[in-house]
């Protein structure tokens, strides 16, 4: 799965001649495969695309336990609200809406997390304090108190990733399932099958992909799409496709080598996330995953309203009075 080539004989070879870093998960990985290969008495050889279907579901499970969440935005669109209440903990309907991705990360398997954030969000940074968390989450912070983009904001939990694979959330990005799969574990699922960076993508009109990423697509299998480039906002006539990146990521350790060098853009003078991804891409290749779900952008007036809409009209207690 994670190369088309006959000749590559197992997974190390095919991230050594990549010119890639082994993530730590998969390096127990291929020890555990290539050990049991021994054992029954064969060589240890064992091809590439081979490597996760002779591993356990025991071993398998939850081969990603870190996510991130982008918080340190502070909230322009929302002022004066936001003066004195971060965006990340205004309610839909009563829930904050941070805890929507902290749930849709645990559901997901995450069992470390660490949220970007920024020194003023006092009521942000404490909430936690106060809330019970998920049992076994771990939740530590990272501050950004000088808006530096979302390259920026990545590159600060580099210690935090200790270079294994990490899930990236924006914090703006509220998804809904209705009780399927939620968004980051079939993030999680695309990367387990491939083993390279995973942007979550759904297709938008063409009219708006203008205020998005859009992904270059080179082939598609279900929902997954392998593609080897993404272009920050185009222009709808240069668009490389209407696939938009929404605010959901897998990155691994050779993201955050990109981004150490990746030039601050001359547009806002900010780090963009989406130059190291391109960067990546256009290097090693990697996956954007069609997920299933309903993306609300609470990030916009419009998107925030339209989220409090519609759960109000999912809740039990509400949904025939609001209607």
């Amino acid at each position: 799965r994670h190369t088309r080539s006959a000749s590559v004989s197992w997974v190390g070879d095919v991230y050594k001649r990549q010119g890639r870093r082994l993530p730590k998960v998969f390096r127990t990985a291929v020890m555990f495969v290539r050990t049991k290969a021994v054992r029954n008495g064969g060589s240890g050889i064992i091809p590439a695309g081979r490597v996760f279907n002779q591993i356990s579901k025991r071993e398998r499970v939850n081969m990603i336990q870190k996510a991130i969440i982008l918080a340190a935005g502070k909230g322009t669109r929302f002022l004066p609200y936001t003066r004195v209440v971060p965006k990340e903990m205004l309610p839909v309907v009563d829930v904050p809406a941070i805890r929507f991705n902290i749930d849709e990360a645990v559901a997901s398997g995450i069992k470390r997390l660490c949220i970007v954030t920024n020194s003023t969000k006092y009521d942000l940074n404490h909430y936690f304090e106060r809330e019970v968390l998920p049992e076994g989450l771990e939740i530590e912070y990272v501050f950004q108190d000088v808006p530096l983009g979302t390259g920026d904001a990545v590159l600060k939990t580099e210690a935090f990733a200790g270079g294994d694979p990490v899930v990236v959330m924006n914090g703006d990005d509220l998804m809904y399932t209705d009780g399927g799969v939620p968004v980051t574990r079939q993030l999680i699922d695309c990367y387990e099958r491939h083993g390279k960076v995973v942007i979550g993508v759904q297709c938008v009109d063409e009219s708006v992909i203008n205020k998005y990423s859009a992904v270059k697509a080179v082939s598609m299998c279900g929902r997954d799409i392998e593609i080897n480039g993404i272009i920050e906002k185009p222009e709808a006539s240069k668009a490389p496709s209407m696939y938009a990146a929404l605010g959901r990521y897998v990155v691994t350790g050779e993201i955050y080598d990109i981004l150490k060098h990746t030039p601050v853009s001359k547009i806002n003078g900010e780090i963009i996330l989406t130059d190291a991804l391109n960067e990546y891409a256009e290097k090693f290749g990697c996956f954007a995953c069609d997920f299933e779900g309903r993306r609300y952008d609470l990030g916009s007036k419009r998107g925030y309203l339209t989220a409090v809409t519609e759960f109000a009209l999912r809740s039990a207690e509400l949904g025939e009075w609001y209607k």
